[in-house]
């Protein structure tokens, strides 16, 4: 099966003009929640930047119980999973 180069630039030309969550501002009054592997992980691993930071928004989403569009749009106050419980 022959690779296709053509995809492969397409998909670097898109990381390249990716704007982080932290940076958007419908994303602002979100907290990301780190991934936790306690003090001695068995096998650290290696995620990528934008892979680790996407999972961190979507954490604090789980964890908030929210299940609406609402992260995505400033809401009156702030958004926070600190304060929620997992499900």
């Amino acid at each position: 099966m022959a690779l296709d180069f053509r995809v492969h630039r397409v998909a670097i030309a898109t990381r390249e003009e990716r704007v982080p969550l932290s940076r958007r501002p419908e994303w602002c009054h979100v907290t990301p929640v780190r991934q936790d592997d306690g003090p001695n992980p068995v096998v650290p691993i290696a995620y990528r930047e934008e892979f680790a930071e996407t999972m961190d928004y979507f954490r604090a989403v789980f964890l908030a119980n929210e299940r609406s569009h609402a992260p995505c749009k400033s809401p009156p106050k702030p958004f926070s999973s600190t304060s929620a419980t997992a499900p």
